[in-house]
């Protein structure tokens, strides 16, 4: 039997699948560029491989502005990659803020081209959608 991480842990974001509920969670705890912003959607993309037609929850109410070289690769290469796992699904759990101050608008708007898409206030929230979905 495969063995898999069902944590990923950085500084700046963890990444966790919930196998009650079939979601890979990723959680941003502060402000990343780079590798920093890469890595923990590559490991949600683990996760999703291994755990096929996973819903996946991007939870961004830490609010911060991305570098314009990370949002293109996320918006080109991530969910490209995204798509690819089985995943059909996103919910993105957001906080009220305007735009200027976050990426909400442009991740919602970019990934709803590709997937069924929804927001929520917060984790419990977005996995009681789960049913709806």
């Amino acid at each position: 039997m495969l063995s898999q991480d069902l944590v990923y842990d950085y500084d700046q974001a963890r990444v966790e699948y919930f196998p009650k509920y079939n979601v890979v969670y990723m959680k941003w705890r502060s402000d990343a560029h780079g590798d920093d912003y890469k890595k923990p959607f590559e490991s949600s993309l683990r996760l999703l491989n291994f755990n096929r037609g996973s819903v996946f929850i991007l939870d961004m109410s830490y609010s911060f502005v991305a570098h314009s070289e990370d949002l293109s690769w996320a918006f080109e290469t991530f969910l490209s990659e995204l798509s690819k796992t089985g995943c059909s699904r996103v919910i993105f759990v957001f906080k009220d803020i305007p735009d200027g101050e976050n990426d909400n608008i442009r991740w919602y708007e970019a990934t709803s081209r590709r997937f069924e898409v929804r927001t929520a206030a917060t984790f419990d929230l977005a996995v009681s959608q789960l049913c709806s979905i």
